[in-house]
């Protein structure tokens, strides 16, 4: 895999854990750690999919990948003062649901000061959908349980399941969440040319 462009990605994963390691060690040192809201997140995928193929991946990997779903698979991770155990939590979500779930954890109402977003707390809610539209066609979007990619319409669309990594042929349930979503990115692009020009 050396020279190969999952070969350089195992490298620079295993330099950013690394490098992760070191801050929390120095936060720790220095007395800090205990006073911290530690958060980070992985921006986006980091193998290409036009570079290496699914089922390679698959079997270099020894995982199952899938070229749409698991690349879009991208790890938040919270750690609050007082923390002393982790715990994984399973709720789909996306860069949006970040401030309102870091501001809940500081005690800071977004509706208080005024502040537009188009997130959900990560850590109260039931259900999330959201829309996934600089890498996939305008009307994507993720739900707890598929990933949606509209055709012309919502009808003529695909799905596939988060938990399976298979096609869903029976996705009119999610219709609401498409309408959702397609509400959210017009509402998102109004309020985006609202805004001053710089």
């Amino acid at each position: 895999m050396q020279g190969q462009q999952i070969g350089d990605y195992i490298v620079a994963t295993n330099y950013a854990d690394y490098a992760i390691g070191g801050l929390i060690d120095r936060l720790k040192t220095s007395g800090v750690w205990d006073q911290t809201l530690f958060v980070a997140y992985g921006d986006h995928f980091g193998l290409q999919p036009e570079d290496i193929k699914a089922d390679k991946l698959s079997s270099e990997l020894g995982v199952t990948y899938h070229d749409q779903v698991t690349r879009f698979n991208i790890p938040l991770f919270i750690h609050m003062p007082g923390q002393s155990k982790g715990e994984v939590i399973n709720q789909v979500g996306g860069q949006l649901d970040i401030l309102p779930t870091i501001a809940n954890l500081l005690g800071i109402s977004l509706k208080e000061q005024g502040v537009v977003h188009f997130g959900q707390d990560l850590l109260n809610i039931q259900k999330n959908a959201f829309g996934m539209r600089y890498y996939l066609p305008t009307g994507s979007f993720f739900n707890d349980h598929i990933l949606f990619v509209p055709g012309k319409g919502f009808d003529d669309g695909t799905a596939v399941s988060l938990q399976t990594l298979q096609p869903v042929t029976d996705f009119k349930a999610y219709k609401s969440d498409y309408d959702y979503v397609m509400n959210l990115m017009k509402l998102s692009d109004q309020y985006v040319n609202m805004l001053p020009k710089r």
